[in-house]
Formats: C-alpha cells, sequence, structure tokens
C-alpha cells in the first residue's frame, strides 16, 4: 500500500522532497495493447504522448468535479515495447481550480480527440501547459511502517 508520495523539485534528486499523503489519490493505468500494457505498435511520438495526456487531464477533471474527496491522481503512463513503464502524471485538484469552475468542453473543446496522426492545433498549447510540468519517473520504496512510497522526480522536457 502506498501510503506517501515524495515529489523531488529536480530531476534524478531525491533531496529536497515534498511529501503528501497518499490518503485522497485514486490511481489509474493507462494501458497499451501490448504485453505489460505497453504500446503494441508503432513508435512513441510526441502527437501520442500528447494524446495520453489529454486523456488523462480528462479523466482528471471528471474526478475530481464529481468526487471532492480525491484530491489527487496519478495516472501512470503505457511504456514502449520491451520496457517497464517508468513515467507518470502526478495530479493535484488544487491546481485545476480554474478549469473545475467551467465545463469541461471549456478547457478541452474538442468532441472527438484528434488521432496521434493528425495535427491538433486545437487543444494542443492547453493540453501542454496542464499536464508536462506533471509528467515525472518514479520509483516505489519500502518504508519502516510495512508501507511504500511513491518517489517521483520530474521529467526534464
Amino acid at each position: 500500500m502506498i501510503s506517501e508520495i515524495a515529489i523531488s523539485k529536480t530531476p534524478n534528486s531525491d533531496t529536497n522532497l515534498t511529501i503528501d499523503p497518499a490518503t485522497g489519490t485514486w490511481t489509474f493505468q493507462f494501458c497499451g495493447l501490448g504485453t505489460s500494457c505497453a504500446i503494441a505498435s508503432g513508435s512513441a511520438t510526441v502527437a501520442r504522448g500528447r494524446l495520453v495526456r489529454r486523456e488523462a487531464l480528462e479523466v482528471a477533471l471528471y474526478t475530481f468535479k464529481y468526487d471532492p474527496s480525491i484530491t489527487a491522481m496519478v495516472a501512470y503512463m503505457p511504456s514502449l515495447p520491451g520496457q517497464t513503464a517508468s513515467s507518470l502524471l502526478y495530479f493535484q485538484a488544487s491546481n485545476f481550480a480554474q478549469q473545475l469552475r467551467e465545463p469541461l468542453s471549456k478547457t478541452l473543446p474538442l468532441a472527438t480527440p484528434p488521432l496521434p496522426t493528425e495535427t491538433d492545433s486545437v487543444e494542443k498549447a492547453t493540453i501542454d501547459k496542464l499536464t508536462l510540468s506533471d509528467v515525472f519517473s518514479y520509483t516505489l520504496t519500502g518504508l519502516q511502517d510495512g508501507s511504500a512510497a511513491l518517489l517521483l522526480a520530474p521529467i526534464a522536457a
């Protein structure tokens, strides 16, 4: 059981951590169609990554709006074929106060998101602004009480 989320301010560092309790945190696994939720085919592209981040943002906004007991969301991202998953999004409801006061269509106006092979000139800037700072690499570490801490380090853009 994860009891704490430790967030580093800098990549590859375990100093200067902010510790958040994991209570009120909901987790979601975004899976590809391959083994262990990996991407099944094709290559990882910026557009594919943005599409998954868009879906995670949409799930987070709906979750925060309709279940106020959930104050944070961890969205595990799919891995590349043959690799172990190593990145996630960590959203905190308090960072989305403005978006939660408005209809979702104001934040994400496209009724159907574009395919990763299509250009997204409508939502691209919004998705990047609201999600890129929330992308982290992660590891788990055991704590003395038998629970675990999720250690997050920002992924340098």
